[in-house]
This record gives C-alpha cells, structure tokens and sequence, in this order.
C-alpha cells in the first residue's frame, strides 16, 4: 500500500470525511434512515404535530409556524422553541393546530411564505386523529434521539462543505444551485392561480392572526426573500402585494430576512444547514 497518498491535503480530507461517515452511519444507521429519506416528510410533518399536542406547554413558550423554508429552524433541544413548521404547508396550518388546541404560547413566531395555500387538511387530519398514527408512534417514542441525530446529521453536513469547498467549481456550484431553483419554479411557483383563491387563503391567514393577538399571543411576523428569479411569476407577484396590504391594514409588521438568503440556499428558497441557524440568530435577536 502507498502511504504517501495521504500527503495530498484533499486526501487527507477525503479520509477523515469518510471516517465520520462510517462513524455516524454504524452508529445509528437504524434512526437516521427517517431523518436523510426524503419520502418520509409527511410523517415528520404528524410528528410535529402529534409532540405539539401530547406535551406540555410552558407559560413562557416559544413557538414557530411556517413551510418547508423553515423545517430546519429551532431544531435544536437546548433552545427550548417548539417548532410547528409544516413541509409542503404553509403557517395557517400551524396556526390551526394552536388554536384548536387552546395551547397558547407566549410568543409565537409566524413564517408568512405560501401562505396563498389551502390549509394542508389531510396532514391535520393525521395530526388530530391519534388512531391514525400506528405508523409513527415508534418515531416519536424517540423524539429525543432523532433530535440529536439532527443536530449530528446538521454538523456533518457544514464539516463535509468545509472540507471539499474549495475543491467545488463556482461553475459547479451554480449549476446545481440553478437546477435546484428551475424545478422548484415549475413546480410550485409558476403556477396558474385565481385571484379570488389567494385573496380568500390570505385572509383566512390574517384571521388566524387576529384571533391569536385576540388571545394575548405575541407575534412576530417575518418572510425569508427568494431568488429574484422567482419574481418572474405573476402568482407570486399578486400574493406578495396582496399579503403586504393585508399585512398592513391590520397593522402587523413584517421582518424581513434578505441577508442570507444569496449564499445560504440550495434553491433561491429552502435555507441550507447554516442559513438555519442564520434564521435562528435574527429571530433569537428580536427577543432581546
């Protein structure tokens, strides 16, 4: 065997990468199958959902409804936040489940991305419905475990980008990045719309909002910008201005999250690992 491979720096980097792979996977290759599959969003959606609902709130709690943009937010078990983000959902559907529960935190903070959706019903009904929940009841039995192996699974990922960055083309990079952007469009962005059905959906929205401040809930509204690119649909362009009006006839204010999202998505909208945390940050400092 020749040793001298591993005089090479990326080498070297190749080898410690894959040790913490192997480390990982040995490790706990059982649990992290539900966090790493991708078809497996909809019962983290129930599992979010059914833990809101089985536990405790604490009087000062700290909640966060939103979309798939902020599923990876306050993941974290030290921080205490609670959140009630829905993939493929919007807010309203964390906002339904808060206040049909009567489980009222003390500060609640709201996602308004996609919140020109329907109310995500068949995920609700899961949620509401414990009979249904046979095929979960094993994941959540081990929220805490998978809570840690998120954070492990987080940790790896920023360790493996900083290890084979700079071995990366920015050509590379923006390829995938483009990709990633063009089918996410298609899908769900450059749509064909009804006026009449987004400015129904936003006010549900705001109604929810309403009844929430009703109830002493504090809130803070925020929106993470997309690509420009984005812009380039008229159903996005009509939500945008629709939602802000209504926004500010009912006196809400709005922050706006702009600094990260050009270098820390993987599409112009979904935040990686560190524009996670980067969210955390601006949020954690609006509690200050």
């Amino acid at each position: 065997m020749n040793f001298y491979i591993f005089d090479s720096k990326f080498s070297r980097k190749f080898f410690i990468s894959l040790v913490l792979i192997l480390i990982v996977f040995f490790t706990f290759s059982d649990s992290l199958r539900p966090i790493f599959s991708s078809s497996d969003w909809r019962d983290k959606n129930v599992l979010r959902g059914r833990e809101f609902l089985e536990n405790k709130l604490d009087k000062e709690s700290i909640l966060l409804v939103g979309s798939s943009t902020t599923t990876g937010v306050f993941n974290i078990p030290a921080l205490n936040i609670h959140n009630l983000a829905i993939a493929s959902g919007s807010s309203k559907d964390g906002l339904d489940i808060i206040l049909k529960s009567g489980k009222l935190p003390k500060t609640l903070f709201v996602e308004v991305n996609y919140t020109f959706n329907n109310l995500s019903t068949p995920i609700l009904e899961k949620i509401y419905n414990k009979r249904k929940q046979d095929n979960i009841e094993k994941v959540f039995e081990e929220k805490s475990r998978l809570r840690i192996l998120q954070y492990i699974s987080i940790q790896l990922s920023q360790l493996l980008h900083k290890l084979f960055d700079s071995h990366r083309s920015k050509s590379m990079e923006s390829k995938i990045y483009n990709e990633k952007r063009n089918l996410f469009y298609k899908a769900h962005i450059n749509v064909s719309f009804e006026q009449e059905k987004i400015i129904k959906n936003v006010t549900e929205f705001i109604d929810q909002l309403n009844t929430a401040r009703k109830l002493g809930v504090q809130l803070y509204l925020f929106k993470t910008t997309m690509d420009p690119f984005y812009y380039n649909s008229k159903m996005l362009t009509f939500f945008d201005s629709t939602l802000h009006q209504m926004l500010n006839e009912n006196n809400y204010d709005l922050l706006i999250l702009e600094d990260f999202i050009k270098y820390q998505t993987k599409d112009g909208v979904h935040p990686t690992p560190q524009g996670s945390i980067d969210i955390e940050k601006i949020l954690l400092g609006k509690l200050r």
